[in-house]
């Protein structure tokens, strides 16, 4: 985010606002958009993120079409990518990871007003690329508080919480019983199986 609101603390900050208020929905999105790959590390995929464009409603036109969609999606792959993936190399070069979709609805948002409105004084658009030409910071404040109000709602909050599975299947009172009633067996077998410092000791 520091490199879509440079040298402006005060925006930059708004921006993280605007994020954190909706970042909630924005993982459970992220959450289910993911599971359709079913890789060891949630990823989204090309056909999913095409899923959550299109169900934002006049997001698309005749001037901000999928592939500028994709062009920005190109952008982020690149952005860098935690450790732990990359010990694992699981993350597929055509997915996206979780920082790396928070980053690509700024971007989208920031493109989709960019071109619709033809910002030509403020952007160069040049191969397909977006140059900046000089401080831009507010314009993608109101492009990405413009987006979360009226375009990504509506995909947003088309995804269910998984949470909300738990909360009917888990947590009321009949599994409550149930845990209480064999709590010493769950503590036996738990210590049992636990891992130890010497992972071959077992009690």
């Amino acid at each position: 985010m520091n490199k879509e609101v440079k040298n402006d603390n005060e925006l930059l900050k708004h921006l993280r606002d605007i994020l954190r208020k909706n970042y909630e929905k924005i993982l459970i999105a992220y959450k289910y958009l993911a599971s359709q790959l079913g890789t060891s590390i949630p990823q989204i995929g090309e056909s999913s993120l095409l899923d959550f464009i299109n169900n934002c409603p006049n997001l698309l036109n005749s001037k901000f079409l999928i592939n500028d969609v994709l062009i920005q999606a190109s952008t982020v792959k690149g952005a860098e990518i935690d450790e732990r993936v990359k010990m694992k190399n699981k993350n597929f070069p055509n997915n996206i990871i979780r920082h790396q979709f928070l980053l690509l609805l700024v971007k989208i948002s920031t493109s989709q007003n960019v071109i619709t409105n033809n910002c030509n004084k403020i952007f160069n658009i040049q191969y397909n690329t977006l140059v900046k030409l000089q401080n831009t910071s507010s314009i993608v404040i109101e492009s990405v508080k413009n987006a979360f109000s009226n375009y990504y709602p509506a995909a947003l909050n088309k995804y269910p919480n998984p949470h909300d599975w738990r909360i009917e299947r888990y947590y009321n009172e009949y599994v409550d019983n149930f845990l209480k009633a064999f709590i010493p067996i769950l503590e036996a077998v738990f210590r049992s199986y636990a891992t130890k410092k010497d992972p071959s000791k077992r009690e």
